[in-house]
């Protein structure tokens, strides 16, 4: 019995021992990581610094199927801190180092340049700091490169260019200087090659155009000056270029369009001008197209509506003229951004076709004519911006079955009427989703007005009423003299902010024809005299709102009327020279007036215009001399 229990001692003393035996040298190496960059603190540090034996199942270290070596270590999101210690040139069986999304800090060592089984080297997303070192381009079985996202400086060293198995190149995102090494541009097997937001200067090199294999070239946001090469066209295998963010100058190639795989091409904020050299017969694979923020011009591009778009961008340009209706065609759109051009025209109601959009932006063009309901049928977008147009009419309640919206921007356009009720049904309106700042909504519905405030842009500092030129109310007209001078007022409107005023307009009829008499300085002013009123008339005031161009709104918008205030001036319709009467004397006054144009009637010019249509004429002096008393 004794011996069974001694051998089993034995067995299972040999099967813990079997789960690993590195060299002193690797553990060493490991416990060296673990102290360098706060192990005590990481996210998740199971088994590490168990016993001798037991490295292979520390967390994130892959050994090889003996156990005897490290093959593998993927630390990646686990609160690495620190730096990275020259002794994991120690792990010399290493083929992948995984270390992205930590907060480490530091150089890059040198010594790294030992790990001569090293395929994929992952670094990104730390604190990483000074040069990439050229050590590095010793690692000639290295497949995969990722320092992208720290901060590393200086030029990228031409030692790379030794990497001749490497397929991906990832270093943007750091403080890199200087251009892309020669050496770099003629690795064989390079897939993908991203550089973005660095500080590169000089022209896009031509020799990039060696890189026959190369899928993806991402050049964003640097420093790059120049044209864009016409070599790369020969890049047969490029299905993604990315050039944009930089300071280059000219127009898009239009060889790139011979690019047969080109499918995303960025150009966006640069300097670049012209048109956008889209045709029906070139950019056959064209999907995505980012070329906001240049100096592009003419109409919209109409050899993109025979493309299967998926993203455009074309905002910050100087496009002009109308939308097309071929723009419905793209049943497949996600991102539409078209805005700060000059398009005009109205909105096509084919763009209700649109059902995969999801972010929606034609703000501050000249649109204008009303919001098509149709677009209503958008049922996956979560953005529109229309603001800054010149859309008139009111807001469709088809809108409300939009079941995915979180955000709407109509701001600054000439909306007017009051606020659907239906509003209230736009459900899935974020907080702050909702913006109708400048223009001419009201509503007297309280559950209206409560649902627009509680989901309004500046909600709870700035009421959305506060913005909106709307007509005021309680208008009066109130006689001064015995027919000479009346004096109207009113209610100021809340939004008196912004250049604008009030303007008075007068009729002889309930509801119009109104005739404008005048217009106030300002919209804090509450009262505008009239010096001039025809007696005997009945007359019929209205006054609405008027607020003139701003930063926020490029239209004049004016409200509708506002309610009529009568009143019935004393004294006889015709009688000019102020008797009480209508006689052969006013005629002669009249007549007078036309041929001469003397202002001189004892009573005020209004009295001239005897038919109430606000100009004095013949029709007048016709009308006066059936007037007369017998």
């Amino acid at each position: 019995m004794k011996s069974i229990v001694i051998v089993g001692l034995m067995m299972l003393t040999t099967t813990v021992w079997l789960g690993g035996a590195i060299p002193q040298t690797e553990r060493d190496a490991l416990i060296a990581l673990y102290n360098s960059t706060g192990g005590d603190q990481w996210s998740n540090k199971e088994n590490w610094l168990g016993a001798a034996g037991t490295e292979c199942t520390w967390h994130g270290v892959t050994c090889d199927n003996d156990g005897n070596h490290v093959v593998e270590i993927n630390l990646s999101y686990n609160n690495l801190t620190g730096s990275i210690p020259s002794a994991i040139s120690a792990l010399t069986s290493m083929h992948s180092f995984s270390l992205y999304y930590n907060q480490i800090e530091g150089p890059i060592p040198s010594e790294m340049g030992s790990l001569s089984n090293l395929g994929d080297l992952r670094l990104y997303g730390n604190r990483l700091s000074g040069p990439i070192p050229t050590q590095l381009g010793n690692l000639t079985n290295l497949s995969h490169l990722s320092l992208h996202t720290n901060r590393l400086e200086g030029p990228i060293p031409t030692e790379l260019g030794s990497l001749t198995n490497l397929y991906y190149l990832k270093l943007g995102y750091n403080m890199l200087t200087g251009t892309i090494p020669t050496e770099v541009m003629n690795i064989p097997t390079l897939f993908i090659l991203e550089v973005p937001g660095n500080q590169l200067t000089g022209p896009i090199p031509t020799g990039l155009a060696n890189l026959t294999n190369l899928a993806t070239l991402d050049l964003n946001s640097n420093q790059f000056t120049g044209q864009i090469p016409t070599e790369l066209a020969s890049m047969t295998s490029l299905s993604r270029l990315e050039v944009g963010g930089n300071q280059l100058t000219g127009t898009i190639p239009t060889q790139l369009g011979e690019m047969p795989n080109l499918g995303y091409l960025n150009v966006a904020a640069n300097q670049l001008t012209g048109t956008i050299p889209v045709t029906a017969k070139n950019f056959s694979a064209l999907r995505q197209l980012f070329a906001y923020d240049n100096q592009f011009s003419g109409p919209f591009p109409a050899g993109l509506t025979s493309r299967d778009m998926v993203e455009l961008d074309l905002a910050m340009n100087n496009f002009h003229g109308p939308l097309p209706t071929e723009i419905g065609n793209w049943t497949k759109m996600s991102y539409l951004s078209l805005y700060r051009n000059n398009f005009s025209g109205p909105l096509p109601t084919e763009l209700g076709n649109l059902t995969d959009v999801l972010w929606f932006y034609l703000d501050r063009n000249r649109l204008e004519g009303p919001i098509p309901s149709e677009l209503g049928n958008m049922t996956n977008v979560r953005f529109i911006n229309l603001g800054e147009n010149s859309l008139t009419g009111n807001i469709p309640t088809e809108l409300a079955n939009l079941p995915n919206m979180s955000n709407l921007n109509l701001s600054g356009n000439m909306l007017a009427g009051e606020i659907p009720a239906g509003i209230k049904d736009f459900t899935t309106l974020g907080r702050f989703g909702l913006n109708i700042f400048y223009n001419a909504l009201y509503s007297s519905d309280q559950t209206v007005i409560d649902f627009v405030e509680n989901h309004h842009a500046g909600s709870g500092y700035v009421d959305f009423r506060d913005r909106q030129t709307v007509a005021p109310e309680n208008v009066m007209l109130n006689l001064v003299t015995k027919v000479v001078a009346g004096e109207i007022e009113w209610d100021l409107i809340r939004y008196t902010e912004d250049d604008g005023g009030y303007e008075i307009l007068m009729a002889t009829t309930p509801g119009g024809p109104y005739h404008v008499m005048g217009m106030t300085g300002d919209k804090t002013v509450d009262t505008y005299a009239l010096e001039c009123l025809p007696p005997g008339a009945d007359l019929y005031v209205v006054v609405r709102s008027v607020t003139y161009p701003h930063p926020d709104n490029p239209n004049t918008v004016i409200s509708g009327y506002s309610q009529e205030a009568h009143v019935t001036t004393p004294g006889v319709k015709g009688d000019l020279n102020d008797d009480a009467q209508v006689t052969m004397a006013d005629v002669d006054l009249l007549a007078d007036y036309l041929v001469e144009k003397r202002y001189s009637f004892p009573n005020c010019t209004a009295a001239g215009d005897v038919n109430g249509d606000f100009v004095i004429n013949v029709v007048d002096l016709l009308l006066l001399r059936t007037m007369m008393n017998p």
